[in-house]
């Protein structure tokens, strides 16, 4: 489990699609960037990536360190994950089942060089599936 933040704040909150949840995870993780707070952001919404768009690292693809941790992308002060990283294009559509998801997002979590961090924004992907129950359980303090 992530141990390197000291305030997990898991957007899910909207629940639907398409009602703004990357747009508000995007705006809180560069207010508390701006405030100067140490903020990583991961963009959890396996089915419609959205942040690495929105915070101009879209480009980017992944890359490892020597100890085999993913390197996060950092934009605006911000260390940003997001699973559009690892696709061929920014907007590639990722069709997967819940347990491929979920194990994504366990990497993101625990296979990440975030280094220390005051909060990690987790912009969650819509509805009350497998994957938030899951991530709900895993991102606690």
């Amino acid at each position: 489990m992530l141990k390197s933040y000291k305030h997990p704040l898991k957007n899910d909150f909207l629940r639907g699609g398409e009602v703004g949840k990357s747009t508000v995870s995007s705006n809180l993780a560069v207010s508390l960037t701006q405030e100067g707070y140490k903020v990583g952001l991961l963009d959890a919404d396996v089915y419609g990536s959205n942040i690495s768009r929105m915070l101009g690292v879209n480009n980017e693809k992944i890359q490892w360190n020597e100890n085999n941790k993913i390197i996060p992308s950092e934009n605006f002060g911000i260390k940003i994950m997001s699973v559009a990283l690892t696709t061929p294009n920014d907007d590639t559509t990722l069709v997967w089942r819940s347990f491929v998801a979920i194990s994504a997002l366990i990497q993101f979590l625990e296979d990440v060089q975030w280094g220390e961090l005051d909060f990690l924004v987790i912009d969650m992907p819509p509805g009350t599936g497998d994957v938030q129950l899951n991530n709900g359980l895993r991102i606690t303090n």
